[in-house]
């Protein structure tokens, strides 16, 4: 399933897809919404959104692992 979405995002396709695997988020994304209780904590640059200081968003990345999963 993964293969076929970064297959997708390669062939510059529109996606939304939402994720935990933060892994692969990074990889492909071109933009990252970060919700919470419904409100918006983050719309931008996935850069941004992986070098963040914002202390909730740091915390949710800490929870997961940062490494490929094999494709």
């Amino acid at each position: 399933m993964i293969r076929v979405l970064i297959d997708l995002a390669q062939e510059k396709r529109s996606l939304v897809v939402v994720t935990h695997n933060m892994a692969f988020a990074r990889r492909v994304a071109d933009r990252i919404v970060f919700l919470e209780g419904g409100s918006v904590l983050y719309d931008g640059a996935p850069e941004a959104f992986f070098d963040s200081t914002n202390e909730r968003i740091r915390r949710f990345l800490q929870i997961f692992e940062m490494t490929d999963y094999r494709i």
